[in-house]
């Protein structure tokens, strides 16, 4: 989930550019009130980003422009400075609330092992104000405004904790109905340079493979999708007690799927028939979430065997499925 990220801040910002990668930053550590007011229900993620960052439209726009074209973007101290800390202290304090989440098998090339905080009974009241805040109308609207994905979906963001052995092989999050990715990145004094204490995000595309040590206070987001293959190197004994922490989830898509029935909801605004957005860019294809994907294969099933009468609909979806639908994949559903 990392790394073609942007280079850009304009203006009186400046862009920090590490060995690796070249992140949206305004090389300051985030600003906000001298303490910190905890998010209450309604709030819009807007309120507790940077806004040193988020409130210059061309910051905005290439932010758009990046998630839009399919790459990932890395935003440097992301959040305001007080709410980094705060959610920081919060995970340090949470300790025996992580459990182990692991899974390896020998029919499948994905294994992980992490610590994680899932059990929504042991989330910490910041943990649970932050839930209400990633999943606010106003949150949720704003990820849609800069992915241009539909993201009106529940979303539970998790704690993340990367002890050493602990890893995630390459998978691309592309399941359910997941649309964009969030990594908030709250690891202090890792060591980074060369091979380091591992930990390290890496992006794997067809191209390169840039990558995002553990920092803090960075967000990381991508748009999911068949393609978005990432993975996290293991983390090296030589950590120690250092943490490698993160905050981390998806914005998803509400409970639309491929139908024929005359009442399901537009996909898109300006299509009647959401057949008619998909087919008039075959990139589009991209934008079908794992269970949406799924949908379409059984209507065109459906269509084979009879099911539906309507043959103009069944040879948009055999036309669909034919010429613009992505080769299969074997898709890994677990997050880092």
């Amino acid at each position: 989930m990392i790394a073609a990220a942007l280079a850009l801040p304009v203006g009186s910002m400046k862009t920090c550019v590490d060995d690796s990668i070249d992140p949206i930053s305004d090389c300051s550590s985030g600003t906000g009130s001298s303490s910190f007011i905890f998010p209450t229900t309604g709030d819009s993620i807007t309120t507790f980003l940077n806004p040193n960052l988020f409130q210059d439209p061309e910051t905005i726009h290439n932010i758009q422009l990046q998630l839009r074209a399919g790459k990932p973007v890395i935003i440097q101290n992301a959040f305001q400075s007080e709410y980094a800390e705060a959610m920081y202290q919060d995970l340090l304090s949470a300790e025996d609330a992580f459990e182990l989440h692991e899974y390896s098998r020998e029919d499948d090339d994905f294994s992980c092992h992490h610590y994680n905080i899932y059990d929504l009974q042991k989330y910490t009241l910041l943990m649970n104000a932050t839930l209400e805040l990633f999943n606010s109308t106003a949150t949720k609207e704003f990820a849609s405004e800069l992915s241009g994905r539909r993201c009106g979906g529940e979303t539970w963001p998790a704690a993340s904790w990367y002890k050493p052995g602990s890893h995630s092989l390459p998978h691309s999050d592309w399941a359910d109905q997941r649309t964009v990715a969030y990594v908030w990145h709250l690891t202090k004094d890792w060591k980074h340079v060369r091979a380091g204490w591992g930990g390290h995000l890496y992006w794997m595309s067809e191209t390169t493979f840039p990558f995002v040590p553990p920092s803090f206070n960075t967000l990381v987001l991508f748009s999911v999708n068949p393609r978005t293959y990432h993975m996290v190197t293991s983390v090296d004994s030589l950590a120690g007690d250092v943490r490698r922490l993160t905050i981390n989830g998806w914005w998803e898509d509400n409970d639309w799927l491929p139908s024929f029935d005359d009442d399901v909801a537009q996909f898109a605004e300006g299509y009647d028939d959401w057949l008619d957005y998909f087919l008039e860019d075959s990139a589009r294809s991209l934008e079908l979430t794992a269970d949406q994907s799924s949908g379409l294969e059984k209507l065109e099933v459906g269509c084979i065997e009879g099911e539906y009468d309507d043959e103009n609909r069944c040879s948009k979806v055999h036309h669909f499925m034919r010429h613009f639908m992505q080769d299969p994949i074997s898709m890994m559903k677990f997050t880092t």
